[in-house]
């Protein structure tokens, strides 16, 4: 259309442009009102257990419900994730989405786009209606309470900023690898740190991981809680005790 401009620069009679930012302006002829134009990303990242990540027809099912409509599905959180999916709130992922202000929500919300996205025959979708109001609210798709020792109204899982700071100043000592790789991202977002303790078995005492932690402490540090398995059971539940005790204080 001649005189219409993007981003207030003018096209030229049947000149095309690309638009590759994430938010434009359009004004068309002499129309008097601007267009806005803004990229909103959306991207999902789910909570999946070992099994599932196995399973590659597991993250496709999900994949072809949204990613035709330019909406990303992961694995793994990242920067960009907009929203964790997950069935429980006590999840390192779910803590990861709390700490960066991000939305939790279960897979039902990921359906309740889809079918918002999804236009009936020879019809406008619902977004395509009325995108305000048939967004889903993530709000309305929190998952519900589990076994935690205080259950939390959904509201408290709304994003906030002042979480990237929860951490700030605190230690978490590890003594499982596996414990400390899946808390390595939250509490690093949330500005905290972590160390790594190795338990050997014969070796090992409650007095050498409290000396290991008093060398590094501040008066914020906190042994998580490990545990044993099999021939490691007994020795690990005898350790947590023994180290609880000496430090006056329950184990994370």
């Amino acid at each position: 259309m001649y005189g219409t401009q993007i981003d207030d620069e003018a096209l030229g009679a049947g000149e095309t442009k690309v638009l590759d930012g994430t938010e434009h302006t359009l004004k068309l002829a002499n129309y008097d009102k601007l267009f806005r134009i803004k990229w909103q990303p959306i991207i999902f990242s789910f909570s999946l257990s070992t099994k599932e990540k196995k399973d590659k027809k597991v993250m496709a099912q999900r994949q072809s419900k949204v990613e035709k409509y330019d909406m990303k599905t992961l694995e793994a959180f990242v920067p960009t994730t907009t929203h964790v999916v997950a069935s429980k709130r006590n999840t390192a992922i779910g803590l990861q989405a709390l700490v960066n202000g991000r939305y939790l929500v279960t897979e039902d919300y990921l359906n309740a786009v889809a079918k918002a996205c999804q236009p009936p025959d020879d019809e406008r979708s619902l977004l395509e209606d009325d995108f305000e109001k048939n967004w889903p609210d993530p709000m309305d798709f929190v998952p519900p309470p589990g076994n935690e020792p205080t259950p939390r109204e959904k509201e408290y899982f709304a994003p906030k900023s002042e979480r990237q700071t929860i951490f700030e100043g605190r230690t978490f000592v590890f003594c499982e690898k596996l414990q400390y790789e899946t808390f390595l991202g939250p509490i690093t977002d949330g500005g905290g740190k972590l160390e790594r303790f190795d338990i050997i078995p014969g070796e090992t005492t409650a007095r050498k991981l409290v000396d290991f932690v008093e060398k590094r402490d501040h008066g914020n540090s906190s042994i998580v809680r490990f545990r044993g398995k099999g021939d490691t059971e007994d020795l690990y539940s005898r350790l947590s005790t023994e180290v609880s005790e000496m430090c006056d204080a329950p184990l994370q």
